[in-house]
């Protein structure tokens, strides 16, 4: 393993309430905000060659990998400082490698789909994994779910059972709740009627790509951010029926169709990302200049996160001292974690937020 990084400065952290004056969420707004600095992760082994976060706790930081040697990556953590512990799932075409992870972690398991060619799923991973290595792994065979086409997030509902962005190709379907064990799938009906002329197999990959789904603790509320516009949908769900809706966020994608491909128009909404608790729902918003960089980072990078409660009440607003491309949020909403880089090395880096 190469060690990247020696010696980080560590940053106290201070948190103060301002005015801050923000284009991000596309309208200048003045608004009360909670201004965050940072701690910065000493990394003693390994790397961050990472996309995003899978799981967080006192002693363990779980990512999505880049790296060809596995698809998860493992890192042990004792206060400020990390170490890589091991990676899973490594990347290729055989029986037990994974081509292309779509994975979620839930109650000390990780849960990988193997997406293959442009749109088939052909295997389901679980892993019982601690700090110091993989406890199990199960492979189940999924060709039977080929007919989705669509496949995205998903949610671990038990062992066997998910919520998935998914939905059986040319059909108005989205989201389906999928039984591993029987083989079964059920759509969950939810189709944003946006008014626009366009096949539904391509609404169905616009309203599917980068879109998130994620759930409250009670299990009664799923909420919806879409990858493209700038929406967000809270809905009410009663057994696998959606009882209502709370659109927070009501900016759906503005597009154009030229007889094979969907065109977006409106640039300066290109999606949302968010991050649940079972209490609390995170979002950041897209920058729309992707030709520029965003305070002297990439475009893609961020440093507001706006924080809802699951009845679509607003409750705070957060700016964090560095912008950043991706974060993560303890379960009992203590900590923010988000990954950044160093402007002059590039590298990869780790901060904490205290809340």
């Amino acid at each position: 393993l190469i060690n990247m990084i020696s010696i980080k400065r560590i940053i106290a952290i201070v948190t103060t309430t301002m005015a801050f004056v923000s284009c991000n969420d596309h309208g200048t707004s003045t608004e009360s905000a909670t201004y965050l600095h940072g701690q910065e992760f000493t990394i003693e082994d390994g790397d961050l060659y990472v996309s995003d976060f899978l799981a967080l706790s006192d002693s363990m930081i779980v990512f999505k990998s880049y790296d060809n040697r596995g698809n998860v990556k493992v890192f042990k953590r004792d206060g400020m400082t990390i170490s890589e512990s091991y990676m899973l799932f490594r990347k290729g075409r055989g029986e037990q490698e994974i081509n292309f992870a779509i994975s979620k972690y839930h109650d000390g398991t990780v849960f990988v789909f193997n997406k293959f060619g442009r749109n088939g799923i052909d295997k389901f991973f679980k892993a019982r994994i601690n700090v110091e290595e993989p406890q199990s792994l199960i492979i189940n065979r999924t060709d039977w779910l080929n007919d989705i086409q669509t496949f995205g997030d998903f949610i671990p509902i038990s062992d066997s059972t998910i919520i998935a962005i998914a939905g059986k190709w040319k059909e108005k379907e989205l989201i389906s709740l999928i039984n591993i064990s029987n083989k079964e799938r059920t759509p969950i009906k939810f189709w944003p009627e946006d008014r626009q002329e366009a096949p539904t197999q391509n609404k169905q990959v616009l309203y599917s790509t980068n879109a998130q789904i994620c759930m409250n603790a009670e299990r009664t509320k799923l909420v919806y951010a879409c990858g493209e516009g700038k929406y967000l949908d809270i809905m009410t769900i009663e057994g696998m029926n959606i009882t209502g809706h709370n659109v927070v966020l009501d900016i759906l994608p503005e597009y154009s169709y030229d007889g094979r491909n969907i065109i977006l128009k409106n640039k300066d909404y290109r999606g949302i990302k968010i991050a649940a608790t079972g209490n609390k729902i995170y979002v950041t918003y897209s920058n729309p200049a992707e030709d520029r960089d965003y305070k002297g980072f990439p475009w893609y990078f961020t440093d507001v996160i706006d924080v809802y409660d699951w009845d679509g009440n607003k409750l705070q607003r957060y700016v964090t001292d560095q912008p950043f491309y991706t974060f993560s949020v303890t379960d009992d909403d203590s900590e923010i974690f988000a990954l950044t880089q160093d402007n002059d090395s590039k590298e990869t880096v780790l901060k904490l937020y205290s809340l």
